[in-house]
C-alpha cells in the first residue's frame, strides 16, 4: 500500500529523473494526495519548446521510475511547453506546486467568472459523458470509478459557484458517502466494497442525469452566449474517443446513442463556443472544425455580437491549447495534451 511518504519519495525520484535532461524544465504537482493508496499523483511536466531527440520517449509513463509509476496510478502525465505553461490557469482553477523548488506556482490575474463559465462548458458535459458511458458499458476498474466520481464532483462544485440558488444537498450527501468509501477503501473486503461502490455509482448516475438538465437550462438562460440563429439542421460534434455532443434547443430526458455510446445534449447556443474554437488559424482548430456533423461554414461567432471580453477570454483558451498541441506535435508526442488530447493521434 502506498503511504504518504511513498508519494514524497516518488516526487524526489521524478525530480531526479527529469533533471537528467536539459530540455525538461521542471514538473508541477496539481491537486493533492488526500487518500494515500487511492489518490493518484497528478503531474504536469514542463519542457523546452524545442526538445532534443528522444524527449517524447523519455517521458512516456512506463519509462518513469517504478515508484513514480505506482504513485501516478491512473493519472496521465501532462506535458506543457515552457513558454505557454501558465495557460493551464486559463483552462482550470488548479493549484500547482513546483516539485523542484517545492514552492507554489503563481496564478496569473484573470476574470474568475469567465474562467468558471468556460470550465462549465468545456469540462462539465465531458465528465457527464464519462459517467453515462461507465453506466452504459460498465467498468471493471473500480478505482477508476472512484476517481471519476470525484472528478465529476469538481464540475458540480464549479457549477455551484456560479449558481448558488440551485439545490446541491443531494450532491453533498453523495460526496460524503464517496469520501467515506475512499477513506476505507483499502481496509474493506473486496465483495463488500465493490457492492457499496456500485450502489454509490448508480446514485451518482442519477445525480448526473438530474443535473444535466439543470445545467442545460441554466446555460440556456445565460447572457454570455447569444442565440444560435441557423436552425436548418441539428448539429453534432464527434470527439475521436466516441463522445458525441448533440446541440439542441430543448432538453430531453431520453438519452440517444451513436455507435453504442451515449450522446450528450448541449444547448444550441453553445455552438458559438465550439465554433469559435474551431475557426482559428491553427492545426488544432482545423481538427476541431472537422468534428462537426454536418460541416459548418465560417462561423456565426465571428460576426454575431456577444460578450466581447468573454469572447477574448475564449480566444486565449484556444490559443494556449493550440500552442500546446503544436509543441507536442513538433516533438513527436502522442500523449500529454492538457485538453483535446484525443486529437494528437486523430
Amino acid at each position: 500500500m502506498m503511504t504518504l511518504s511513498d508519494y514524497g519519495e516518488a516526487k524526489r525520484l521524478l525530480v531526479e529523473y527529469i533533471s537528467r535532461r536539459d530540455d525538461i524544465v521542471t514538473a508541477w504537482q496539481y491537486g493533492e494526495v488526500s487518500q494515500p493508496g487511492v489518490s493518484d499523483l497528478d503531474m504536469m511536466v514542463l519542457i523546452k519548446d524545442k526538445g532534443d531527440h528522444g524527449l517524447n520517449d523519455y517521458l512516456m509513463k512506463d519509462k518513469l521510475p517504478p515508484l513514480v509509476l505506482k504513485a501516478l496510478a491512473h493519472a496521465n502525465v501532462i506535458i506543457l511547453p515552457e513558454s505557454s505553461a501558465y495557460g493551464v490557469f486559463y483552462w482550470d482553477d488548479v493549484t500547482c506546486t513546483d516539485i523542484k523548488t517545492k514552492k507554489p506556482v503563481n496564478v496569473p490575474l484573470l476574470n474568475v467568472e469567465y474562467l468558471r463559465i468556460a470550465m462549465l462548458v468545456d469540462w462539465y458535459f465531458e465528465r457527464t459523458y464519462r459517467i453515462y458511458s461507465m453506466k452504459h458499458h460498465g467498468c471493471s476498474n473500480k478505482q477508476l470509478m472512484l476517481g471519476m466520481m470525484k472528478s465529476y464532483g469538481y464540475c458540480v462544485e464549479n457549477f455551484q459557484s456560479l449558481a448558488p440558488g440551485v439545490d446541491f444537498n443531494q450532491y453533498f450527501t453523495l460526496k460524503k458517502r464517496l469520501l467515506e468509501l475512499r477513506n476505507s477503501w483499502l481496509e474493506m473486503e473486496s465483495v463488500n466494497k465493490h457492492k457499496v461502490l456500485e450502489n454509490l455509482f448508480d446514485d451518482y448516475y442519477l445525480l448526473a442525469s438530474d443535473y444535466h438538465e439543470v445545467v442545460f437550462e441554466w446555460i440556456n438562460n445565460l447572457d454570455y452566449y447569444p442565440e444560435w440563429s441557423d436552425n436548418e439542421s441539428e448539429v453534432t460534434f464527434h470527439f475521436p474517443d466516441g463522445n458525441v455532443f448533440h446541440f439542441c434547443n430543448r432538453f430531453s430526458n431520453e438519452i440517444k446513442f451513436h455507435n453504442d455510446n451515449p450522446m450528450i445534449m448541449l444547448p444550441e447556443k453553445l455552438l458559438h463556443h465550439f465554433t469559435l474554437y474551431a475557426n482559428q488559424s491553427c492545426q488544432l482548430s482545423n481538427k476541431l472544425g472537422k468534428s462537426f456533423r454536418p460541416q459548418l461554414p465560417e462561423c456565426q461567432s465571428m460576426s454575431v455580437d456577444w460578450e466581447s471580453e468573454y469572447k477574448e477570454f475564449l480566444y486565449k483558451r484556444i490559443n494556449f491549447a493550440s500552442s500546446w498541441y503544436d509543441c507536442l506535435k513538433d516533438n513527436s508526442f502522442t500523449y500529454g495534451l492538457f485538453k483535446f488530447g484525443w486529437y494528437l493521434n486523430a
